[in-house]
Formats: C-alpha cells, structure tokens, sequence
C-alpha cells in the first residue's frame, strides 16, 4: 500500500514538473516583447531634429536608427536606445527605421517632415498699442507658443530680461496668430515655438507722437 502510494506522489511530482516548466520558459520571453520604435515629435519642420527611441533592445544589440539618407547607430542603455536624428530637407512622409545589429530584427514608424515654421510681424509698433504676431508652416492643429523677449537694465528690471508670451493652435493649415500689447520701448526678439520647430524675427517698440 505504502508503495503504491509513493509512485502516485512521484507520479503527480513529474506531472508538476512537466507543467510547471512550459510555463517558467513562457515568462521568460512574455508577449509583447519586439523591437518598436517612436519618434518625438512624429510632425517636424524640414531639416529639423526628432528624437528616435528603440524600445525592447535585446541583449547585445547595437541599434541603427535610418531616417530619410540619415543614418545613426548608438548603443543601448538597457533595454531603450535613443538618438537625436536630423529629418530631410524635403516635405514629405518618412519612414524612421530601427534596426538590431546582432539579430536583424528591426521596427519602424512614419514621421510626417512639413515645411519649416516662419513667424510674421510688424518691424516697429507703438508703445502699449495693440499688433498682431502670426505664424506660418507649422504642424496643423498643434500648439505654439510665441514668444517677445527684450535684455534690458532700463528702469527697475535690473539687467532681467522683460518677456511677454501667449500660446495658441494653428489651424488645419499650420497658421495661428496672437496678438500682443507691449508697455517697455526697446527691440524685441520673437520666437514662435512649436514641438520640434521654432522661427524668429524681431521688432522695435517706440514712443510714438
């Protein structure tokens, strides 16, 4: 009885086994685990910067990032590898491929390169009068924030930079505007600023009779 007993036991022993290590071989490779790669932004300005990340790097892979003709290859940190890669100079959709060197494998994902950001203004306006600031070229339906900033040491500022700022988003054709009412004199340098693009121009405020 006792021996029949201990074979059962030894039996449910190499069943266990035999269930448990499928299951221990599974964990160690979970789904979900292949090479995917993004970019940062996915719209950018003609030869403007994106970041690219490789997510999922294997053990020993040195990724190869290749966006439009460039081409940049940096080593992972773990299990990421990320670079900074400069988008094409012509408008258009671009594949951004990431590429494991030891096993081939590799991912891709689109960036959409539009032309580059301009930001449109007066060249002189009055004191605290009322203008527009307008932009042109940038991502539809973003975000952009422009931005007048003037170094001065004039009257209680202290050398501090005096800065006036309004953000807004661009319509379905990649223009907004803003408009800006300025109480210091001086010359201004504007900056229309967007993920991944940004423009200048520059004003002059004065006294006007």
């Amino acid at each position: 009885m006792k021996r029949g007993l201990i074979s059962v036991a030894a039996a449910v022993g190499v069943m266990a086994a035999m269930v448990i290590a499928p299951v221990q071989s599974a964990s160690a490779y979970p789904p979900g685990t292949a090479l995917t790669v993004s970019a940062s932004p996915n719209v950018v300005g003609v030869g403007q910067t994106v970041t690219a990340t490789a997510s999922n790097v294997k053990p020993g892979c040195r990724v190869e990032f290749k966006f439009g003709s460039r081409e940049v290859k940096v080593s992972a940190s773990g299990s990421t590898a990320t670079a900074r890669i400069t988008a094409p100079t012509r408008v258009g959709s671009y594949s951004l491929t990431a590429k494991c060197s030891s096993n081939g494998e590799r991912a891709t994902t689109t960036v959409r390169v539009i032309g580059r950001g301009e930001v449109h203004g007066p060249v002189n306006v009055c004191l605290s009068k009322s203008f527009t600031i307008s932009v042109t070229g940038f991502a539809p339906r973003t975000r952009v924030t422009v931005v007048l900033r003037k170094a001065t040491s004039e009257g209680g500022s202290n050398g501090r930079s005096v800065t006036y700022s309004e953000s807004t988003r661009t319509n379905s054709s990649g223009s907004a505007s803003v408009r800006f009412r300025v109480n210091r004199t001086g010359v201004y340098v504007v900056s229309a600023v967007s993920e991944g693009q940004r423009a200048y121009t520059a004003l002059s405020v004065a006294r006007c009779r």
